[in-house]
């Protein structure tokens, strides 16, 4: 895929969501909304209920395109296999797309969704990855964001890979590097420092969701995972 492809695919993902998000405040505010888009149609509608207390609009967003619209319109933004090294690149989008539309980044408020894996050996922790990500990593969205973040090797191979049928090359493409920025593989003491990392790095709020897959060890990740920052 190609630097101009990427960029006309982020592109269309971008206009599938704006105005819409505009629309979608003015729902939530009980304002009647007429609006005719490519991807929403909608004519004379207002909520019947009139709400008590404004509804924020959170986007989920990974690609530059998407994630300056949320800046623009969100009041929070929600990241998914973001890792840390790559939260600055990430967030600068968001920032960007606030201040372009003359809002204080800092009111938006940052959720990331964390894959976290529990584990003394980082191999079994890696290959959970493998197992639960590597499809995902090979649908455009993904794909382009591993390639636009410095994976650009292991994306064009996923990607050529799973085009193939070929799952052994999928998993096989999916490096411990790229394993360990999908998720959060570590013992205790690793969880622990990665996600004051992320908390460091402008995180207001961690979505967790244990890999592993016995209730126990999924019970033991959140009780390390909640423990992060007591100290």
């Amino acid at each position: 895929m190609g630097e101009l492809e990427a960029k006309e695919e982020d592109a269309e993902d971008t206009k599938l969501m704006h105005p819409e998000g505009d629309e979608a405040a003015a729902v939530f505010a009980c304002q009647k909304v007429d609006y005719d888009g490519e991807t929403l149609s909608v004519s004379k509608y207002r909520l019947q209920t009139r709400l008590n207390r404004p509804v924020p609009i959170y986007m989920g967003a990974l690609n530059p395109g998407m994630l300056r619209l949320a800046g623009r319109v969100a009041d929070g933004v929600i990241v998914n296999m973001v890792p840390e090294h790559a939260l600055g690149q990430v967030l600068g989008e968001v920032r960007a797309g606030a201040l372009d539309a003359g809002r204080d980044p800092s009111e938006i408020e940052v959720v990331a969704r964390l894959h976290v894996a529990l584990v003394d050996d980082p191999e079994r922790g890696q290959n959970l990855a493998r197992l639960g990500f590597g499809a995902y990593l090979a649908t455009s969205v993904y794909n382009r964001f591993f390639r636009w973040i410095g994976f650009e090797d292991e994306a064009a191979q996923i990607s050529t890979a799973f085009a193939a049928g070929d799952r052994e090359g999928v998993a096989a493409a999916m490096t411990p590097e790229i394993c360990d920025a999908v998720a959060l593989i570590s013992d205790a003491d690793g969880l622990r420092a990665r996600l004051r990392a992320y908390a460091d790095a402008g995180v207001d709020v961690a979505s967790l969701n244990p890999i592993t897959p016995s209730p126990e060890d999924q019970r033991r990740t959140l009780e390390v995972c909640a423990s992060a920052l007591d100290d």
